[in-house]
């Protein structure tokens, strides 16, 4: 994914080190490449190779690495033979790799770790060697959910078997594992009907007289009125928000509220053709509403639009536009709607809705990400 920074963040295949760097080429916030080409990097920890492809068609790009061709953004052949194209795991089209890629030195990215979990990670590399992180689904693992939670009720058995094909056909995970994906939910969910209608014995009828059965059932009672509870607190809401609930090759729009009442806003990475880019100010959780005290918006001025090529998400493009920052005289006074999501798209994101619009939380705690600092105000 790309940070404000113009930078590229990613984790490593191998080692778990989390690092950026700089695409090649790159130059201003607002430059995109024309045309991007894949590009070697090499992690500062471990030392392992990895290569950036970019996928025209699907609109994104990502890390991947011949050991975890089946859940990373795509196949390739061992880096030794020099390979010429790749495989996207999406769309499934081949894309070239040019010949002089694996002429050119590899780019040594920089670890966004504190010094104390590099030194971890090399201690673990030194007593249990380097392998692959495997980020694949564990076949066994997914037949024993789609079985059990069959067994115990046959509606959530379907729900959990439907988000499960869900996530693994946008996984990226190549044909070979998602065939495998889907054959044991289905086997799962197939053993998980059988069960109830091998153990359920054959009860017995019993007619009882309906004088009886006024005289056992007790009177209603009229429901106490309740004082309203709000689901939510202001710790839930601290960490990091953003409107997609997957990851992609960028941040949507994003909340990051911090636990000392700072809040930024950052408009979609993908956006190229926005000229507000981010606002930074207070924030508070009071009766079910969220409220924001902006007191800075940083924003593009000038430049012109062109069509847009590359990673955005928008027809057009913002060149040669400059950043400014602006103090605000008069802070600006937002209140959102807060209350948890309905009907959620993932249930492995907690979701709230600020005003209408649902917010997925990637993380407690927003400088568990390098590069989102907080603001100074």
């Amino acid at each position: 994914m790309m940070n404000k920074n113009n930078k590229i963040s990613a984790d490593c295949f191998y080692c778990n080190n989390s690092f950026s760097y700089e695409m090649p080429g790159q130059g201003t916030l607002v430059a995109e490449p024309a045309e991007p080409k894949p590009y070697l990097i090499e992690c500062d920890v471990c030392h392992k190779k990895m290569i950036d492809v970019y996928c025209p068609k699907c609109g994104m790009g990502g890390l991947t690495v011949p050991e975890a061709s089946g859940f990373s953004m795509g196949k390739i052949d061992d880096f030794s033979k020099r390979p010429t194209s790749w495989q996207c795991n999406n769309c499934k089209n081949s894309w070239p790799i040019p010949p002089e890629t694996y002429d050119i030195d590899p780019i040594l990215v920089r670890s966004d770790l504190k010094p104390e979990a590099i030194e971890k990670i090399k201690k673990t590399i030194s007593e249990k060697g380097l392998t692959i992180n495997k980020r694949g689904p564990k076949l066994w693992f997914l037949f024993l959910v789609n079985f059990v939670v069959t067994v115990i009720n046959q509606t959530f058995g379907q729900i959990v078997f439907m988000l499960l094909i869900f996530w693994a056909y946008f996984g990226f995970l190549n044909k070979k594992t998602l065939f495998r994906v889907v054959l044991v939910s289905v086997l799962g969910v197939f053993l998980g009907l059988l069960v109830p209608f091998g153990v359920t014995k054959k009860s017995e009828v019993t007619t009882v007289p309906d004088e009886l059965l006024e005289q056992s059932m007790p009177a209603e009672e009229t429901p106490a009125t309740e004082t309203p509870v709000f689901e939510l607190s202001k710790d839930d809401l601290v960490g990091v928000w953003q409107t997609s609930s997957v990851m992609a090759a960028g941040w949507a729009d994003r909340y990051s509220f911090y636990p000392s009442g700072k809040f930024s806003f950052a408009t979609s990475q993908m956006c190229c053709s926005c000229r507000e880019k981010s606002k930074d100010g207070y924030w508070d959780f009071v009766g079910g509403e969220l409220v924001l005290k902006t007191v800075k918006e940083i924003r593009l001025v000038g430049g012109t639009m062109k069509e847009s090529a590359g990673s955005c998400g928008t027809e057009e493009t913002l060149v040669g536009a400059t950043l400014e920052t602006e103090i605000l005289e008069t802070p600006e006074i937002t209140k959102l709607s807060a209350v948890m999501c309905e009907k959620p798209e993932v249930d492995y994101y907690p979701c709230v809705n600020f005003e209408n619009n649902d917010y997925y939380k990637f993380g407690d705690d927003p400088s568990d990400y390098g590069t989102f600092i907080e603001p100074e105000l």
